[in-house]
């Protein structure tokens, strides 16, 4: 984990529900022990596949998902949740070690709305995470009051 900023600000994440998806359990429990650490609460999945039966009954703050996966990965996850309107404004980031020109690419072409390179720099991960859905909070649709 990163020691905290030098300006002593540090986002949180206090009542934002996350979805990770990571198909190393190590890489997995690392994230989730961080994330929790900022007040998130944290859902966990180890493939696209997976992730697509926690997002039935329930829809996060925000998905952090690694590219390359087995059965389903990471950019297939973000073409299926980006063009089924239950999950189309859920914010995603890929969290990866593929950092070409062509990788970031792909995945803002998937659907993504940031590319935080691998290994992590966590205060990147936690101030990117923290904005997008602070943006997509305030750009959400305000129910309308009856008259």
């Amino acid at each position: 984990m990163t020691p905290a900023r030098a300006d002593g600000y540090e986002p949180r994440l206090d009542r934002i529900l996350i979805l990770v998806v990571e198909d190393h359990a190590d890489s997995r429990d690392v994230l989730r022990q961080f994330l929790e650490s900022r007040g998130a609460k944290v859902l966990l999945a180890g493939d696209g596949i997976e992730a697509l039966g926690i997002l039935e009954p329930r829809i996060p703050d925000i998905v952090l998902t690694d590219i390359r996966m087995p059965r389903m990965d990471g950019v297939q996850l973000a073409q299926r949740m980006k063009h089924d309107v239950r999950w189309a404004r859920v914010p995603m980031i890929a969290v990866t070690a593929y950092n070409t020109l062509a990788d970031l690419r792909t995945t803002l072409e998937a659907g993504f709305d940031r590319h935080v390179e691998k290994p992590i720099t966590f205060d990147v991960l936690l101030t990117t995470a923290s904005r997008l859905v602070r943006r997509n909070r305030a750009h959400r649709p305000r129910p309308r009051r009856p008259r």
